[in-house]
């Protein structure tokens, strides 16, 4: 009997011992037991937000009783965006994308609507063709829609949402 308590202590022991050695951490395993460094946090985006840029040229205006119009298809405006969602356009006298300034519209004579699948963008100020301009189109659907942004500032759609240029 001596000899199986004696042959059990030793099992327990080795067991014990195959333990504490296998969780000891030496630092050799890359394992010192101290923090890395935490990682930078991302900037969070906002999903199924859509943005298209457009070049209207003197040539591309219809003249209109009003001042002139300009149509572009935009498949991200669905029947769920014009019916729940946001469409904001922007536009832009810069030929130069590195230094454009968007402006929101409407502003002064300029102005646009949409429905699916369409930007119409408008004109009121003469009966002729304006000068060359550029539109951008931020389609928000529903889900991403954020409570008190003011979507004229396009500083701050840009930074919330995540848009680059």
């Amino acid at each position: 009997m001596r000899g199986i308590k004696f042959t059990l202590r030793i099992a327990a022991s080795l067991i014990v011992a195959i333990l504490l050695f296998s969780c000891a951490q030496d630092g050799r395993d890359g394992f010192d037991g101290r923090d890395g460094f935490d990682g930078f946090d991302g900037r969070d985006g906002v999903a199924n937000i859509q943005t298209s840029t457009y070049f209207v040229g003197i040539t591309d205006w219809n003249i209109t009783s009003f001042g002139a119009e300009v149509n572009v298809t935009n498949a991200d405006i669905t029947a769920n965006v014009v019916s729940t969602g946001l469409v904001q356009a922007y536009f832009s006298l810069d030929s130069n994308p590195a230094a454009r300034r968007w402006i929101a519209l409407p502003y002064f004579d300029f102005g646009y609507s949409y429905y699916e699948g369409f930007t119409t963008f408008e004109s009121y100020d003469n009966l002729g063709s304006p000068d060359d301009l550029w539109y951008k189109v931020v389609v928000i659907p529903q889900s991403a829609k954020i409570e008190g942004l003011n979507l004229n500032d396009y500083e701050a759609v840009q930074a919330v949402y995540g848009i680059d240029d």
